[in-house]
């Protein structure tokens, strides 16, 4: 049995379901961004496993900026990935909502959280616009950098 499998009921404390499927896209272009069971099983074991974690050790609040996404909803995302992990409810896109940095997330999280994939999104050499996070049961410990245009992404390993 997967850690994936393995779960306690429900989502941590002082998490909410709505903060990782609200898409105010969603919304505005009227596309429903419902998960199923097995998104929903997907979603709990990122918020136990690298989200709750995360919000616990930077102390203060962590903006999920995009989480799980329907594939109707992810087409109409500029630059998403046609294999996007947030379509399997297995990534998060996240912005310091705290005191600490964006790169603050990325180095506790490449240091210390079991992570699939986690990228360092546009920005600067000392920070990031936003950070990506992925998890799923055997997680890869990939990561990267994107470099390229929000239109047009591309990825290279993530140097330091």
């Amino acid at each position: 049995m997967s850690a994936v499998n393995n779960l306690p009921l429900g989502y941590p404390p002082k998490f909410q379901r709505a903060e990782l499927i609200r898409s105010a896209r969603a919304e505005a272009l009227g596309i429903p961004n419902v998960p199923t069971p097995q998104h929903e099983l997907n979603l709990r074991a990122l918020a136990w496993t690298i989200l709750w974690p995360l919000r616990e050790a930077m102390g203060g609040p962590i903006r999920i900026t995009s989480g799980y996404r329907s594939a109707k909803l992810n087409g109409k995302v500029k630059g998403s990935s046609v294999t996007s992990q947030h379509m399997l409810g297995q990534a998060a896109d996240l912005v310091s909502g705290g005191s600490f940095r964006n790169a603050t997330m990325f180095h506790y999280i490449r240091q210390y959280l079991p992570f699939d994939q986690l990228i360092w999104e546009y920005g600067t050499k000392s920070e990031p616009l936003w950070v990506h996070v992925s998890y799923r049961a055997n997680p890869r410990g990939k990561v990267l950098v994107t470099t390229g245009t929000p239109e047009q992404p591309s990825y290279a390993p993530w140097r330091g």
